[in-house]
């Protein structure tokens, strides 16, 4: 018996490291939340390099990107236009964590060492999409560099 007790544990210890895969969750409108991850320099967190922004090209959510970009203070940081202070400018093709949509909503989502905060669990993800949208209207504006976002080699 004292055997069976003892083993309890170590069975319940590996049941509980099995892996287990779900699908991504969606809400209602049909966004997929991005999983928290590990951070890391550069792209390629490991997701899918190939997902788009919902709202990208989207005026309205750019336009509604831009009021959460000044509501949540993102330009105390980046610069009311995005052209950086403390924090790094958005304009710009030198993106450290990544400038696709994926990584953008990860720095934003997740922080990043040395500065940016995580907005985890205080903006729902269909607003941090819609800042997503705002920063890569920003980039495509940008008479500055003439590009779009992208990784820093």
């Amino acid at each position: 018996m004292i055997r069976r007790v003892a083993a309890l544990p170590a069975l319940m210890l590996l049941l509980s490291c099995a892996q287990q895969t779900t699908p991504a969750p969606t809400s209602d409108d049909g966004l997929v939340a991005i999983g928290r991850t590990y951070i890391n320099p550069g792209p390629g967190s490991g997701l899918e390099t190939n997902f788009r922004n919902p709202y990208e090209g989207n005026a309205l959510a750019q336009q509604q990107g831009m009021r959460l970009y000044t509501w949540y203070n993102c330009g105390g940081c980046h610069g009311s236009k995005g052209g950086g202070g403390m924090g790094p400018p958005l304009l710009d093709a030198a993106w450290i964590y990544g400038g696709d949509p994926v990584s953008i909503y990860e720095s934003i989502m997740e922080g990043r060492p040395n500065g940016m905060p995580t907005w985890y669990g205080r903006i729902p993800d269909d607003e941090a999409w819609k800042i997503v949208a705002y920063i890569q209207s920003l980039a495509k504006a940008s008479p500055e560099q003439g590009a779009t976002p992208g990784p820093t080699q």
